[in-house]
């Protein structure tokens, strides 16, 4: 089992930038918005798409659908975390959403984590925030430059 990163973009001018050095580096990006539309440029599901190739997906069975506020409810959780466990069975991925680092408690994708961690007890799950790692986190195991 690899590596599982949570990551949302929300205040984050250098998204665009983070995920480029994790999916570099080997990482899957894994978009578990509910609906992966955005206003942000490069953030919408079909620029990602174009832009990260075979190494996006969007998996919506994990997306919230309260996302516009209420309490979180998955929307295939089992379903989700199938599709998830396939692709972790061969390179580490970061989880995507819209919600910003300071969020990372309130947001869905502290959930999936959690539900992957609880299936899968030797899977590591990090938060990451602004830079695209913590805590010297990188699928590769390489150190790379981290901004401030």
């Amino acid at each position: 089992m690899n590596l599982l990163a949570l990551f949302g973009y929300g205040g984050n001018p250098h998204a665009l930038t983070d995920l480029e050095a994790l999916t570099a580096s080997g990482a899957a990006l894994i978009d578990i918005r509910y609906s992966p539309k955005t206003g942000i440029p490069g953030l919408g599901r079909e620029a990602l798409l174009r832009r990260f190739g075979t190494s996006y997906t969007h998996l919506p069975d994990l997306g919230n659908r309260n996302y516009r506020g209420g309490p979180i409810e998955l929307v295939d959780a089992e379903r989700g975390l199938e599709a998830l466990g396939a692709w972790l069975m061969i390179r580490p991925c970061v989880l995507l959403c819209g919600c910003g680092h300071k969020r990372a408690g309130e947001c869905h994708r502290t959930e999936v984590g959690r539900l992957a961690q609880e299936r899968w007890p030797g899977l590591e799950v990090r938060e990451l925030g602004p830079g695209g790692r913590q805590a010297g986190w990188c699928p590769t195991g390489a150190e790379a430059e981290v901004r401030e």
